[in-house]
């Protein structure tokens, strides 16, 4: 029997307006964007259920939506994906969506709209509370937008129910509000703002042995982007090596990771093996421009993992 893995948290579109420039603007030193075309991706949480779902994991997405015209096509990529979605709805939620504008394959800029979810975040504690007997992993997808408000509550409600499974990606400052979870997989940046280090040295992996056990953590995570992924338990560090060939884009590299972690241990592949996997996974989609799913093809010289 599949495991079923439950994603939680803020959702997302990662819209993209693609052109071409050859003059900068008289008004500002920026370029002119000559609009050719536009497309709409999953974001965020969303895109951590689309790539679990593209692997073949058996994933529902537990998320806020509203009623705006954003979250109709948002509904009709979560069903093109092929990902069950269980909602929270409100007339007052618009979608959050970040814009980016794409110049001969360069970023020029984004603009991020984004919507405050945590007056609503004690409803996704209260579904999640009658749904839970349901699943046996849980990935929880922080990025400080609100739905996230009560994960505290989440982890503590989910180990006292012996569903100790938890896979999260954080967001927020200050990591206490994700004790006891499985694994925590910070990004370089995120884990030495929270150690208050400037380097990933010696001396942050010490502080990170005593994150492991200060937070009751299984798992630590780091991703180190060229540097690969530093694993930590409570007292062996593992080092990957990184996998990427050529990086053109690093957006929701840190889905993949967490959707990759949460495919294997699904199917009880172990901890080590998982993060391997991870880190190829991750080696591809920042190979590729913008938000992108994993996908089979891509990975067929992993099917050993599949």
């Amino acid at each position: 029997m599949t495991n079923k893995i439950l994603v939680v948290g803020d959702v997302m579109l990662d819209e993209y307006w693609y052109g071409n420039s050859n003059r900068i603007s008289p008004e500002a030193p920026v370029p002119i964007v000559n609009f050719d075309n536009k497309e709409l991706r999953l974001g965020g949480a969303a895109n951590v259920a689309a790539n679990i779902s593209s692997l073949g994991g058996n994933v529902t997405l537990l998320s806020l939506i509203g009623h705006d015209k954003k979250t109709k096509i948002f509904n009709e990529l979560i069903d093109s994906n092929h990902i069950k979605h269980i909602t929270i709805k409100s007339k007052n939620l618009k979608i959050t969506t970040k814009l980016r504008i794409i110049s001969s394959n360069q970023q020029v800029t984004r603009v991020d709209f984004d919507t405050e979810t945590s007056a609503y975040s004690r409803l996704i504690l209260n579904k999640l509370k009658k749904i839970f007997h349901e699943f046996d992993l849980f990935v929880f997808s922080d990025y400080n937008k609100g739905s996230l408000s009560y994960i505290k509550l989440m982890i503590e409600f989910l180990v006292k129910n012996h569903k100790k499974n938890i896979l999260v990606d954080p967001k927020k400052k200050d990591f206490l509000c994700y004790s006891n979870s499985f694994i925590l997989t910070p990004n370089k940046k995120e884990f030495l703002n929270y150690i208050n280090a400037r380097s990933f040295d010696d001396k942050a992996i010490e502080l990170g042995f005593e994150c492991v056990k200060k937070l009751k953590l299984k798992y630590l995570l780091v991703t180190l982007g060229e540097n690969g992924m530093m694993l930590l338990n409570h007292n062996k560090k593992t080092l990957i090596k990184a996998n990427a060939d050529e990086v053109y884009d690093v957006s929701g590299a840190g889905d993949t990771v967490i959707a990759s972690l949460a495919f294997c241990l699904a199917k009880s592949i172990s901890i080590v093996d998982a993060v391997k996997f991870s880190n190829m996974t991750a080696g591809i989609v920042v190979g590729k421009h913008g938000t992108s799913i994993i996908k089979k093809n891509d990975i067929k010289k992993m099917r050993n993992f599949l």
